[in-house]
């Protein structure tokens, strides 16, 4: 496999696994009224490749699932996140190394 693509599946997978983390960690911080995770990093978290572990956090906590302005920004960062995948993929396949590539 492309170092590349094992690079950005190993992003994916320590992203997601910290972001499945905080939604249990505010889930948990919602029930006993402690101090929450912040919207802004949830966001922040899935942006940067911890989208499938959001996404299993909201469905297994059954969390920030019914709040119509977080679900919004969650959503509407997809086409975000989703360029920057491709532009990250399409860099790696047009470059040696990952860490030579260059942004158009």
């Amino acid at each position: 496999m492309d170092s590349a693509i094992m690079v950005y599946l190993g992003i994916v997978l320590v992203m997601s696994a910290a972001c499945l983390a905080a939604y249990g960690w505010d889930k948990r911080q919602a029930v006993i009224n402690g101090r929450r995770v912040p919207e802004r990093t949830l966001h922040i978290l899935a942006f940067l490749g911890g989208w499938p572990g959001a996404w299993m956090g909201q469905r297994h906590f059954r969390h920030k699932t019914k709040k119509l302005s977080f679900l919004i920004v969650f959503w509407s960062a997809w086409p975000g996140g989703s360029s920057w995948r491709r532009s990250f993929a399409k860099c790696a396949s047009d470059a040696d190394s990952i860490w030579r590539c260059k942004p158009r």
